[in-house]
């Protein structure tokens, strides 16, 4: 997946694992761009899922650490978001997510190893061939802060290094 510019995206691996464009992908994508994810201050994958339709990921306090809460149409999920298509059991931190799809339904069956009612899949950020670097910080008025840190470079042709970090505190 090519980085989107702005909350749109166009292209998507989610329905057969090849670049496809999301108007010609016959299943139920919609894909949250990590601009989206900034622009709006969501710290972790689960907050995302309030603003997708047809998806509910309870809060960390009603989750408790317990397996099957994710619902896709209604359907439990086991486990959380896959990582890169991997299956994946933590939660999972926005500092170095480049995007989100959400691939609803039962067609979704047929293009991986995930739950009937659809698969939220977290695509982490890759290195770029270009130089970059960004910094983010906030804080509110109970105390609670989060910093993240994106640096990106380019060491030579056929060598680029990316570093994400984050120190978080929510109260």
């Amino acid at each position: 997946i090519s980085a989107d510019q702005g909350w749109s995206a166009n292209d998507t691996l989610s329905a057969n694992r090849t670049r496809q464009a999301l108007k010609e992908v016959p299943v139920s994508i919609d894909a949250v761009t990590s601009d989206f994810i900034t622009d709006l201050g969501f710290g972790t994958a689960d907050s995302v899922m309030s603003f997708v339709a047809g998806v509910y990921a309870p809060s960390n306090i009603e989750n408790d650490g317990q397996q099957d809460v994710l619902a896709f149409r209604g359907l439990n999920q086991r486990g959380n978001a896959s990582r890169n298509y991997f299956r994946w059991y933590a939660p999972s931190d926005t500092y170095n997510v480049e995007r989100i799809d959400f691939g609803k339904g039962s067609n979704s069956l047929i293009f991986g190893e995930i739950e009937p009612g659809g698969q939220a899949s977290v695509f982490t950020k890759r290195a770029l061939f270009r130089n970059f670097g960004k910094v983010e910080a906030g804080y509110n008025s109970e105390g609670a802060y989060r910093t993240q840190i994106d640096i990106n470079r380019k060491i030579t042709d056929q060598v680029a290094v990316r570093v994400n970090a984050v120190k978080s505190e929510e109260r």
